[in-house]
């Protein structure tokens, strides 16, 4: 055998062979297959049941996703709804894969083919299958350590290791049609509530990126992180009727609100309080970049009254773009407004952004934009 990962390719095929499906390709876990198949599908929202493994809603969050819970009753296995993701941890059944699936299954110690550690999807999807394959192996084909043709994406970690693949195959030999499942609902707690998983919680409790969160400097402007001793600056300006009637609640903020969220606040959400030492000794504005989405979300742009008519607005619109495109390197960059709101529009326009869409929402007609980094300076 001249490539070791050749046992894994035979180990997949016998597998999707008993599942009936067109592919599996293997990883180190069931929650690496769940992850790969959502960071792939580029999840957004995603319900699952109160009472699962701890590593499933993880798995959502670092693909990018959110996770909303349910009461769902389940037995065996269950879907990451609205997605075709299936997690089969509990159940692997001759014939089980369905048209469409990104089925998970796992092969730990304590389950169905108990090959000690492993797991696999099975789908039909062939353009996935090549970059799942990339994906698990540091954004390479499966080849031995030091003989490497290339990367194509930049990848995870995450292959099945060939002596657990042989492991398998033996398993697999003597594993029945239909054998029972071992998950069910009753089999977890229920996380419903936990704050760890929360829309709004810090998942990782990392401390701040000083390069990203804290402060940065852009021609004469100095942007720092939001704190909660900011909050009568933030409500004043918040509660503006020019700022109610461009945001999408119009309700009055007042500074507990202004604490709540702090408190709530993910470190990926940067809102940046706006200092020009020029002309004041104190903030003029407020601005936000939040990374919580798979493509930044600009936004939460407002300014003391009395610098209004003054170029701000456009100047830390241009000096957020900037950091966007030029220090955080992202590719591009969206906001959506109120099509009522004139004002904003001009300045997008004058900016650069581009019209994608419009939808409808209870304070009127929104306009989604999207920016590229089109007449940004280098």
């Amino acid at each position: 055998m001249r490539n070791a990962f050749e046992i894994v390719n035979e180990f997949e095929r016998q597998v999707a062979d008993y599942a009936g499906s067109r592919f599996a390709v293997a990883v180190d876990t069931c929650s690496s297959a769940l992850f790969l198949a959502s960071r792939y599908l580029s999840v957004g929202t995603v319900r699952l049941p109160e009472r699962t493994y701890c590593s499933v809603p993880a798995a959502v969050l670092h693909a990018g996703g959110r996770v909303k819970f349910s009461d769902l009753k389940w037995q065996g296995e269950y879907g990451l709804d609205p997605y075709p993701i299936v997690d089969s941890a509990g159940r692997f059944r001759r014939g089980m894969y369905g048209p469409g699936e990104f089925r998970c299954v796992s092969f730990h110690w304590t389950k169905i083919l108990p090959v000690g550690r492993g797991g696999m999807i099975l789908h039909d999807n062939p353009d996935a299958d090549e970059w799942f394959r990339l994906a698990r192996f540091s954004g390479r084909h499966a080849c031995d350590q030091f003989n490497d043709p290339g990367y194509a994406l930049a990848g995870w970690n995450v292959y099945l290791d060939p002596c657990y693949a042989a492991r398998g195959l033996t398993l697999l030999k003597n594993l029945p049609d239909s054998p029972a499942d071992i998950r069910t609902h009753e089999s977890y707690p229920s996380m419903a509530g936990n704050p760890v998983y929360g829309e709004f919680s810090d998942h990782y409790r990392l401390p701040p990126s000083h390069d990203v969160n804290w402060k940065w400097r852009h021609e004469g402007l100095t942007f720092r992180q939001v704190t909660a001793e900011d909050a009568a600056d933030v409500v004043r300006w918040r509660n503006y009727p020019s700022s109610r009637a461009a945001f999408f609640t119009d309700r009055e903020l007042t500074e507990d609100d202004h604490r709540r969220f702090m408190q709530q606040k993910s470190y990926l959400d940067l809102v940046w309080i706006v200092h020009c030492p020029a002309v004041s000794d104190r903030p003029i504005g407020m601005v936000s970049l939040s990374l919580e989405t798979q493509v930044p979300e600009y936004g939460r742009l407002v300014l003391d009254e009395q610098f209004h008519g003054q170029g701000f607005g456009e100047r830390i619109e241009r000096a957020v773009l900037y950091h966007n495109f030029r220090t955080l390197r992202f590719p591009k960059v969206w906001a959506e407004y109120l099509e009522s709101n004139t004002v904003i529009a001009r300045l997008h326009e004058k900016t650069g952004w581009k019209i994608v869409s419009h939808r409808d929402s209870p304070r009127g007609r929104v306009v989604h934009i999207q920016h590229r980094g089109e007449g940004v300076p280098a």
